[in-house]
Parts: structure tokens; C-alpha cells; sequence
């Protein structure tokens, strides 16, 4: 599967999705879906959330987002990123407008920065761990859509104990 990496120079984090193996319910490995061009995706949630993802650094980078950004980005083919984008958009997390421009509605802009969230806090707790910046990186990309809200909220708040703001 090809990786993405979105840099977002707001918060100093990079994103980036390689290699990925996904797990079901079940924790066992399944293999990525293939598009009708042969080329591996993600299923349905992994994919949402990697496409919502995106959109929210996009918007943190440029003044207007759209489908063809995200297919640039994810090095995704454009007509699998606009299924998905329909996808998202029916799904009522984003909006799209008479020019392409992408949107998020309030329950989309929600959903994002809790993905995003979930990245920076795996990515910091692995870091803490002794893991250079890239491999933290590349398993906070992984985790992030498996990680149940629990576990996540914990650490958060052990970073927040032990870093507390200035």
C-alpha cells in the first residue's frame, strides 16, 4: 500500500501511513481491499478516518481543500478519493460546494480532530518510549484507528500531569 505523509507545520507533527495492516474486530489481520485498479486501500472506517484526517491537515496548510488535494496527498487514485469524499459527505461529515470545495460540518470537524488527536498522543507516548520521530510517527498512524477512546483519554492525562501548560 502506497504511504502518505501530510506535514502540518501548526503543531509540528507529521502524519504518515506505510505498510498498513489492518485488524478486525476479531484482532486478526485482514488484507487491505482492492480497488478496481489493483491497487490496495483501506477499508471503510480506516479509510474514513484516514481521508478525514487528511482533509483537517489540508485545511491547516491551504485556504480551500479539495477531493484532488486529498488524492495528491494519500497518493491515492482520484476517482477512489471522490467515492470516499461521497462517502464522507453522505455520511454527513462533510460538505461540498458548487466549486469542490470540501467542508466540514460540525459533527465531521468533531470526528477529525479526535482522529488527530489520537495521532499527536500516540505519537508523543511513543516518543516518551525512546522511539525516534518517524517510527513514533508511523505507529501513531497505525494505532489511531484501533485505539479505543479510553485508553487514549489516559494518556493524555498522563501527559498532561507530567507536562502540565505554562
Amino acid at each position: 500500500m502506497r504511504g502518505f505523509s501530510a506535514e502540518n507545520a501548526k503543531n509540528g507533527f507529521t502524519l504518515r501511513a506505510e505498510n498498513v495492516i489492518m485488524h478486525g474486530m476479531d484482532g486478526r489481520a485482514q488484507k487491505p481491499a482492492k480497488s478496481r485498479s489493483g491497487r490496495e486501500g483501506m477499508i471503510d472506517h480506516e479509510s474514513e478516518e484516514m481521508y478525514l484526517e487528511t482533509v483537517l491537515v489540508l485545511k491547516g496548510e491551504k485556504a480551500v481543500v479539495r477531493s484532488i488535494d486529498v488524492a495528491e496527498r494519500l497518493g491515492y487514485a482520484k476517482s477512489s478519493v471522490s467515492r470516499g469524499v461521497n462517502n464522507l459527505r453522505d455520511k454527513g461529515y462533510i460538505v461540498i460546494d458548487d466549486d469542490g470545495f470540501i467542508g466540514f460540518t460540525e459533527e465531521g470537524a468533531a470526528k477529525a480532530e479526535r482522529i488527530y488527536e489520537r495521532h499527536k498522543i500516540l505519537t508523543s507516548l511513543f516518543v516518551e518510549l525512546g522511539a525516534d520521530e518517524k517510527l513514533a510517527e508511523s505507529n501513531a498512524c497505525r494505532i489511531e484507528h484501533v485505539i479505543d477512546d479510553e485508553c487514549c483519554a489516559r494518556w493524555k492525562n498522563k501527559i498532561n500531569n507530567a507536562y502540565p501548560p505554562p
